[in-house]
């Protein structure tokens, strides 16, 4: 059976772009909103996994400031 890597594989690269973009992409238009307890509770829940990827890549722990982000998001949300 032929898959998509075979299919696209046999298109000259210009049309292989424009393939791609069109089918199989979206552009991001707004960020979503996140309700504060989760996306606490999810900062939480991943802050391990973050901590030990961020250190087998080289960056310092506080590289994308999750605590202070979500902090900061749910002071903006309420107090505003």
């Amino acid at each position: 059976m032929i898959g998509y890597k075979e299919i696209v594989s046999l298109l000259p690269g210009p049309a292989r772009k424009i393939l791609t973009e069109k089918l199989f992409m979206q552009k991001v238009k707004s960020r979503p909103k996140w309700n504060p307890e989760v996306r606490s509770s999810v900062a939480q829940e991943l802050a391990e996994d973050t901590s030990i990827f961020l250190k087998y890549c080289g960056k310092p722990e506080n590289f994308w400031q999750l605590k202070t982000t979500v902090e900061s998001e749910f002071l903006s949300e309420y107090l505003d």
